[in-house]
C-alpha cells in the first residue's frame, strides 16, 4: 500500500478509548501473530501497542476456564519452549499472566511438579510485574506465600461461584471490594459490565479492576457455573502429572461437560444433550457501551479468547487497539496474507507498505 493511504500517526490507535491498556489471550497460543503485530505497528508507525500484559495457561492440573488449549498451541511441549515463551514477551517489555484459574484446587493438589515449575520460571524474570490468575484462595495463599513478588489477579471465575445471580440477586461493590483487598486485580463479571450503577461504584478504585469487553457467553447464563466446575474438575481427575504436556486429552472431544447444552450453541454441537436456546444477549460489549465504561474511569481491559486461533484474536486485537476506518482493515488485511496465514514462509514476514 502507498504511502499517502496511511493515516497521520495520532490516528493510528483507537481514539475512542486513548488511554486504556489491554490484557491479551496469547501465551502459549499466538505469540506469533502478536508481536509480529507489534513489530509491524512499530516498525511502520513508530508506535507502541497499549498491551500491559499477555494471558494464557498450559493444560495443566491448575488451569481453568472454559477449554482445553493444547490443540491451538503453538510452542511445544518442552521445558525450554516455555522459557523461551517467557522470554520473548520479556524481550518486548509485556508483562504475563499465567492462568492457573481453577477453582477446585485444594491442597492436595499444590505439590504439582509441572505447575510448580511454571510458577518457578514465571517468578525468576526479571520483570517485576509478572503474575498469576487465579479463582481459588487455597492455591492464592500457596502462591502469595512462595512467590510474594507475582502479582495475584482473581478471575471472573470467583464472583460466579461465590456469588451466582441466577436468583435474582446482584454482586455488589462491598463484595467486589473485599476482593480488590485481596487481590491485585479483579477481573469484573462480564454480566456486571451492564450493571452501572455497580460499575459507578467500583469506578472510583477503577484501577483495581479489569473489564472483559468481548466474551461470547450469553448474560445470566444458568449454566456457566456448572460449565466452570465440570471443566475444572476434569483438569483435576485427567492431569497426567509430571511433564506430560503432550498427552493431555482434548476437553473439546473426550468429556461431556454443560458446554453441550450451551445456549449459543459454541460446544460440543454432538453430545446428544438437548440445546438450551436463549434470545438473552451475548456478553460482547458494543462500542458504546464500552465507551461508557471507559468514560467512568476504567483503563484495564481485557480480551477473551484462549482458545481461538490467529485469525479470530487478531482480528479483535486490531479492531479493539487501532483506529477502525482504515488502520484496521489495514493491518488486518496484511496479517490475513501473512506467513502466519498462509505457511508461505519465502514472502517474508507481512508488511503494511
Amino acid at each position: 500500500m502507498s504511502k499517502n493511504k496511511i493515516p497521520d500517526l495520532k490516528n493510528v490507535l483507537n481514539q475512542n478509548w486513548p488511554d486504556a491498556t489491554w490484557t491479551i489471550p496469547a501465551l502459549f497460543n499466538n505469540e506469533q501473530a502478536l508481536i509480529g503485530l507489534l513489530s509491524e505497528i512499530k516498525k511502520t508507525f513508530g508506535v507502541t501497542l497499549p498491551i500491559r500484559s499477555v494471558y494464557g495457561s498450559y493444560p495443566v492440573m491448575w488451569n481453568g476456564g472454559k477449554s482445553n488449549l493444547r490443540k491451538f498451541t503453538t510452542i511445544g511441549n518442552t521445558r525450554d519452549s516455555f522459557e523461551m515463551n517467557f522470554d520473548l514477551y520479556r524481550m518486548n517489555r509485556i508483562d504475563i499472566d499465567v492462568s492457573f484459574n481453577n477453582p477446585l484446587i485444594e491442597e492436595e493438589h499444590l505439590n504439582d511438579e509441572a505447575c510448580n515449575y511454571l510458577l518457578e520460571i514465571l517468578s525468576g524474570t526479571d520483570n517485576p510485574y509478572n503474575g498469576v490468575i487465579v479463582a481459588s484462595d487455597v492455591l492464592s495463599d500457596y502462591i502469595r506465600k512462595k512467590y510474594p513478588n507475582l502479582k495475584q489477579i482473581v478471575d471472573c471465575i470467583k464472583p460466579e461461584l461465590d456469588n451466582p445471580t441466577a436468583d435474582g440477586k446482584k454482586r455488589t461493590v462491598e463484595y467486589y471490594t473485599e476482593l480488590s483487598n485481596r487481590y491485585d486485580l479483579v477481573v469484573v463479571h462480564p454480566d456486571d459490565n451492564l450493571d452501572k450503577d455497580l460499575l459507578e461504584g467500583l469506578s472510583k478504585n477503577y484501577q483495581k479492576y479489569i473489564i472483559l469487553v468481548n466474551e461470547s457467553c450469553t448474560t445470566g447464563c444458568e449454566a456457566r457455573d456448572l460449565h466452570y466446575t465440570d471443566v475444572a474438575r476434569y483438569y483435576l481427575n485427567n492431569w497426567k502429572g509430571g511433564f506430560h504436556f503432550g498427552d493431555f486429552e482434548s476437553i473439546d472431544s473426550k468429556y461431556n461437560t454443560p458446554y453441550g447444552i450451551c445456549p449459543v450453541e459454541r460446544y460440543f454441537p454432538n453430545t446428544g444433550i438437548e440445546v438450551k436456546r436463549t434470545d438473552t444477549r451475548q456478553n460482547q460489549l458494543t462500542e458504546k457501551e464500552l465507551k461508557e465504561i471507559y468514560d467512568m474511569g476504567f483503563r484495564n481491559f481485557k480480551l477473551h479468547g484462549r482458545d481461538l486461533t490467529n485469525v479470530s484474536m487478531m482480528y479483535d486485537v486490531s479492531r479493539y487497539l487501532l483506529e477502525n476506518e482504515q488502520i484496521f482493515p489495514l493491518v488486518y488485511k496484511a496479517f490475513l496474507e501473512s506467513p502466519i496465514v498462509t505457511g508461505n514462509f519465502g514472502q517474508g514476514t507481512y508488511n503494511l507498505n
